[in-house]
């Protein structure tokens, strides 16, 4: 490891770990006909920079699969996902963001739905296309149709999301919140997402729109060798610094074989820069806060991802806990992530965020293969039957909720079929055919959701206050928002 912190590994080393990998994951697929694949080894096949012997670590890859069967769980019937267990379909913020996690291990959002769902996380994100307002809005989704192997131009039929986003495109290479916004200055974070979700797209008209926007992030790096949450010129800011380590990737500045000395030099600030602020835990704290959360270690490791260092490997000091140490330090029982230790705010969203982190991989994701399957129309809801319902816990059958699976059922489910990407090693396959008694049963569980729904909803706080919390507490930083406010008052935060 140089004095800047950058690895002096060439990759190939790396790239034949990665071979042999494939080799035993391909071995374990021809295996029979029910070969069971654990996520973390999908994860490993699939992932742009593997993981140092993920494999072959039965903690980690057991926290893994934890965490794809605790956001597989909480999917709904009408293919969205919540904030929290038991919350409101959310199809702009929490869809997005857990089908950007879940497709990190392998599984394409089309291929994400619950066995008696009638819909796909990608669905639920194609029916919320008018409900896009905000730059971010656009950015976000644009990943999430890269990693559907969609076309980002004719998103829900109409919606041409690459065009969104350039319009929003200042003369100084930044990108506005809105078009034509009067904001002084662009927020620091619309430019990073724009940088990576029109990497994404294999355009060469955007190169230089792309070209433009890094010179701009670089210019506006500060002088300590951070960047900002929202500000050009504000406090350094860790999950932000992260998301920029990830776009400098992304636009072929940073990582191996990058050759831009400007660029190579903001990376190596940046480095220098978080190092000096890993908290003694291995974790990083969102400004403002002295503890440390799991969103600004995600965005840390997955920046440091991107330009080919291991976050693993880092340590306050020697001996000590590593970043990746820290976000398993957050995860509960039920495999879910928690914002800060005691601070259990907006889990699924906070649990999809770590996951990419956690298996080595780093934002675009690209293409990921579609199994070419979709929901069982009979189970679309009749006037009789509610559209929505959340999934279980862990354990039980496929159609009990217990180890729900994308577009699959679990232990007990009929006539498998080959083994799924995402079976997470307990689980294979997909639900072929739907008996007439467990429709039933479906229907009789999904009667008594709603009821709990209701009666958990007369009492408890609505989605959009679960989201955007009385008290000054961001659920996730790099992906934030600005409103204008008087006096420059931090406003709550919402993600891209």
């Amino acid at each position: 490891m140089s004095a800047s912190g950058r690895s002096r590994d060439d990759g190939s080393g790396r790239r034949r770990r990665a071979a042999r990998r494939r080799r035993r994951l391909s071995l374990a697929a021809c295996a029979g006909g029910v070969a069971l694949l654990s996520a973390t080894a999908l994860g490993l096949a699939l992932s742009s920079t593997p993981a140092p012997a993920q494999s072959d670590d039965p903690v980690r890859s057991r926290m893994l699969d934890q965490t794809i069967r605790y956001m597989q769980s909480h999917q709904r019937r009408d293919g969205c996902y919540p904030m929290k267990a038991g919350g409101a379909s959310d199809p702009i913020t929490a869809t997005p963001w857990t089908a950007l996690a879940i497709a990190s291990a392998g599984v394409n959002p089309r291929d994400q739905y619950r066995p008696d769902g009638y819909a796909t996380a990608w669905d639920c994100i194609v029916g919320a296309a008018r409900q896009l307002t905000v730059t971010t809005d656009f950015e976000r989704t644009l990943l999430v149709a890269v990693a559907a192997c969609s076309d980002p131009r004719a998103f829900a039929g109409s919606v041409d999301l690459v065009e969104a986003i350039v319009r929003a495109q200042r003369p100084s290479g930044s990108f506005d919140r809105t078009v034509g916004s009067r904001l002084p200055s662009s927020p620091l974070n619309t430019t990073i997402f724009a940088i990576l979700s029109l990497s994404a797209v294999p355009d060469p008209a955007l190169a230089p729109l792309i070209a433009r926007a890094v010179a701009w992030l670089v210019s506006v790096q500060n002088g300590d060798g951070s960047w900002p949450s929202i500000d050009v010129g504000g406090a350094g800011d860790n999950d932000m610094t992260g998301a920029a380590l990830e776009a400098l990737r992304a636009a072929g500045l940073a990582g191996p074989g990058a050759a831009d000395a400007a660029a190579g030099t903001a990376v190596d600030r940046a480095v220098a820069w978080l190092r000096g602020r890993q908290l003694a835990d291995g974790g990083f704290q969102y400004s403002g806060h002295t503890s440390g959360n799991s969103a600004s270690a995600a965005w840390v490791a997955q920046g440091l991802w991107a330009i080919d260092q291991d976050p693993g490997q880092w340590r306050p000091h020697e001996g000590g806990p590593s970043i990746l140490d820290f976000l398993a330090s957050l995860q509960q029982d039920d495999g879910r992530i928690v914002w800060e230790i005691g601070d259990d705010l907006n889990p699924v969203w906070m649990t999809a965020y770590t996951l990419p982190a956690y298996s080595g991989r780093y934002l675009p994701f690209g293409c990921v293969e579609w199994s070419g399957r979709v929901p069982d129309p009979r189970n679309a809801p009749t006037p009789e039957q509610p559209r929505d319902g959340v999934g279980g816990g862990s354990g039980g059958t496929g159609g009990d909720g217990g180890g729900v699976i994308t577009g699959g059922g679990g232990r007990g489910a009929p006539n498998f079929s080959r083994p799924r990407q995402g079976s997470k090693g307990s689980t294979v396959g997909g639900v072929r055919s739907t008996r007439v008694e467990q429709r039933r049963r479906r229907r009789a569980r999904a009667q008594a959701e709603q009821e709990r729904d209701a009666a958990d909803n007369a009492a408890s706080p609505d989605a959009e206050r679960e989201r955007r919390p009385e008290r000054q507490t961001p659920a996730a930083p790099p992906a934030s928002e600005p409103a204008p406010q008087p006096g420059g008052a931090m406003p709550d935060q919402t993600a891209p």
